[in-house]
């Protein structure tokens, strides 16, 4: 079972690893840091998130709200985990998601 802390966890795991393999600073990720305001992280790094976060979370997420689809506007840390533990938090891992991941 996917659990809310377990949501936040995974998704600042993934976004420190994206920047520090893009070669840039990441820095401490809090509840209201939006990631598309660190450097570097833009559209592609956003795929990458998804990628990520699917193979981390063992399950296929379909969207990752960096974006509100309201307002157009950044998310949060704390939005984006809302949303997605909302949709995913009871969400059963996929045992072929796990092995991709590995």
């Amino acid at each position: 079972m996917l659990l809310r802390d377990d949501i936040r966890r995974h998704v600042c795991a993934v976004i420190a690893a994206i920047q520090t393999d893009s070669g840039l600073a990441s820095p401490t990720l809090t509840d209201d840091v939006k990631p598309l305001d660190l450097p570097g992280f833009d559209s592609l790094a956003m795929v990458d998130a998804e990628v990520r976060l699917s193979q981390v979370c063992g399950i296929e997420l379909d969207h990752v709200p960096f974006k509100s689809t309201v307002t157009g506007q950044d998310q949060t840390i704390a939005e984006i985990v809302a949303q997605l533990a909302e949709k995913y938090a009871t969400a059963t891992p996929d045992p072929s998601m796990e092995k991709r991941g590995e």
